[in-house]
């Protein structure tokens, strides 16, 4: 997924964790987990999220984990036979070749009729439909509950959100990126 809408996310799910959950976080021995309203604008929190990491090898993602860093730590392995990267992006596009990618992968022979079931059913229409029932415990996680946790499902939901200094934060981050890593980041595609 674009980082950007990533951090979008981020922002409402981290928003609306429950005083509960807070209170479980706190009570483990963890380094104290902050609360959103009390980290200043936007702006500041997006900074923040661009140049410190909450563990010691990351250096972005505060407050939670660097996402860049997961991904880049499977970019460098993406040609391994056991390895199949898949990106927001392109399910948005086009579920259904993303679902044939995976059968492919796997070496699982689907049929069209098949293939389109699974669409229908890992559909983000569907998914949000369902949400209460695969994740019950989601009212108790978030303030907005279930039905708040599947918002948008797009791309580009960070737009209205950043200023440009607010992107050249990011670009300045982005910048270490190997080019074709932030290519296939940004956008699901790759040379």
């Amino acid at each position: 997924r674009h980082p950007l809408d990533t951090f979008r996310s981020t922002l409402h799910h981290w928003g609306g964790i429950t005083d509960e959950l807070f209170e479980i976080f706190d009570a483990t021995g963890f380094p104290p987990f902050p609360r959103l309203i009390d980290q200043g604008s936007t702006k500041e929190i997006f900074k923040r999220w661009t140049s410190e990491g909450r563990m010691d090898w990351e250096q972005d993602g505060w407050p939670f984990h660097s996402g860049f860093h997961i991904a880049e730590s499977f970019w460098g392995h993406r040609d391994l036979d056991n390895i199949l990267l898949l990106h927001y992006a392109n399910m948005i596009e086009d579920l259904g070749r993303e679902v044939q990618r995976i059968a492919d992968f796997l070496e699982i022979e689907i049929t069209p009729a098949e293939r389109d079931e699974i669409v229908r059913l890992t559909s983000f229409d569907t998914m949000k439909l369902q949400n209460k029932v695969m994740n019950p415990h989601y009212d108790f996680i978030f303030k907005h509950g279930g039905d708040g946790f599947m918002t948008k499902g797009g791309v580009d939901t960070w737009q209205g959100l950043l200023d440009e200094d607010d992107i050249a934060n990011y670009e300045k981050r982005a910048a270490r990126f190997d080019p074709e890593f932030r290519k296939w980041i940004e956008t699901g595609k790759s040379d």
